[in-house]
């Protein structure tokens, strides 16, 4: 079995939408002792984070890929742990380390790498599993599992445990649990947030654009915290151009979107309003309207797949 060093170099390989637990994460590896690169906290403002991603993901001992829907479909998570799977395609090192923290079903490639599922377990389970995982350690149990046969009476097993406490802590009542939906707060920081992650999308497609195709130039214009302009030249002639923003059609929590040459601040092209099923998606108001068809469920849009449609919308025109 490898034996890591004393400072081995972790990189945790995540989708915005689960920062929260990718952050986590890389608090636990470094209390363990080793280093941690996180985007949010090693990749400063003005850099590539493109790039940094590729040396990150190359110089680093092993990859951490925080697994979720949201990483699934991500079209930049491949890139980050793929260099580490190049390395060692056997997993005879055990380079990556995927930790499912929502329900998801890996395909191709993945389906084949052992993942360490956590997204049901308690906290201090989640920390004594990853914490093994680390070291590279056995999952054995420090004491002997409840007998499964049933000759004997056993104490409750989990489930019924837990429900124990909970109607302990209800003050002796089981209660059911209660639907809510979201918030206007949570709606706004979700807006917020994909407004984010749409920006960077966008920024990150120029820079790979320019450099396949030399003739292209983009001029990004990122005016106020809830507005952004990106204008298209090909060969130094103006092709197209586009308005990104909070809000719109007298909507606060929403996208709004305009396009052409000649931008001007109230018109509208598109307008991502929120919808909500349990989790909160965008739904593309006019997507019925343009030519071509996408492969994206237009009216249940996460973050990022809402920054493809957007940016499929500008370069499609500008070329058509």
């Amino acid at each position: 079995m490898l034996v890591l060093q004393a400072m081995a170099k972790f990189f945790i390989s995540y989708n915005k939408a689960d920062n929260d637990w990718a952050e986590w994460i890389a608090f636990l590896v470094e209390e363990a002792g080793h280093n941690a690169m996180l985007q949010a906290w090693d990749f400063g403002p003005g850099s590539n984070f493109v790039l940094q991603m590729q040396r990150t993901a190359e110089t680093s001992d092993r990859t951490i890929m925080v697994l979720s829907p949201d990483y699934l479909r991500s079209d930049f998570a491949a890139p980050e742990w793929a260099a580490a799977f190049r390395s060692d395609p056997q997993g005879l090192k055990q380079k990556l380390l995927p930790i499912m923290v929502k329900e998801c079903e890996p395909q191709g490639v993945l389906s084949s790498i052992v993942y360490l599922p956590v997204h049901n377990l308690p906290e201090d389970k989640v920390r004594s599993a990853i914490l093994n995982a680390l070291e590279q350690k056995r999952g054995k149990p420090a004491v002997a599992p409840v007998f499964p046969g049933t000759l004997t009476r056993q104490e409750p097993s989990f489930p019924r445990a837990a429900a124990a406490a909970r109607i302990q802590q209800n003050g002796g009542i089981a209660l059911p649990k209660i639907m809510t939906k979201p918030t206007d707060l949570q709606k706004r920081t979700f807006v917020r947030q994909s407004f984010e992650t749409i920006k960077e999308l966008f920024q990150a497609n120029a820079d790979a654009a320019t450099r396949r195709e030399p003739r292209l130039h983009f001029d990004i214009d990122l005016r106020t915290s809830a507005e952004f302009r990106v204008k298209l030249f090909v060969d130094g002639n103006l092709k197209n151009g586009c308005r990104i923003s909070i809000g719109g059609l007298h909507q606060e929590n929403a996208i709004g979107y305009g396009e052409g040459r000649y931008l001007s601040d109230g018109s509208f092209n598109e307008h991502l309003t929120v919808t909500e099923n349990g989790e909160l998606f965008f739904s593309a108001t006019m997507a019925s309207f343009i030519r071509g068809s996408t492969p994206l469920d237009v009216k249940r849009l996460t973050a990022e797949q809402a920054g493809e449609y957007l940016w499929g919308r500008f370069v499609g025109l500008a070329i058509s």
